[in-house]
């Protein structure tokens, strides 16, 4: 293992456990930030890898096997934190939803198909598309 390519793996690894800090805290704004940084640390880890062709020396396997338990403990728990925030933002965004479509049936003033209320609302916007 090189020099840059542990490196690399050591700064996604570091990247990665901000990322799940603010996940943790479900701070989306500090993890999407962080987000952005492990794109480029992954992308650098990539460019490492790939251009690594000589074998481990044996001194250093064990630091090299060291670092991908770290990066593969450390994305295992990125996973489970970035479902768990989607999670969240999807009750968020349905509680929204079923917010506004009371809403809308609060102001209703008639039913229409199927029974469903219908508030009184101006015209829908429409698109006339025409080919010849």
């Amino acid at each position: 293992m090189t020099d840059d390519l542990l490196a690399a793996a050591t700064q996604l690894a570091d990247v990665i456990v901000v990322e799940n800090a603010a996940l943790v805290a479900l701070d989306l704004s500090a993890a999407i930030a962080a987000g952005a940084a492990k794109q480029r640390a992954a992308e650098a880890f990539a460019t490492a890898l790939r251009t690594q062709t000589a074998p481990i020396e044996p001194s250093r396997r064990q630091q090299a096997e060291a670092i991908g338990r770290r990066l593969a403990a450390l994305a295992r728990e990125n996973r489970r934190l970035l479902e768990r925030a989607i999670a969240a933002q999807t009750r968020v965004i349905q509680i929204i939803a079923r917010a506004g479509r009371r809403e809308l049936a609060a102001k209703a003033t008639r039913y229409g198909a199927y029974g469903v209320p219908v508030a009184n609302l101006s015209p829908r916007p429409m698109a006339i598309s025409a080919r010849a």
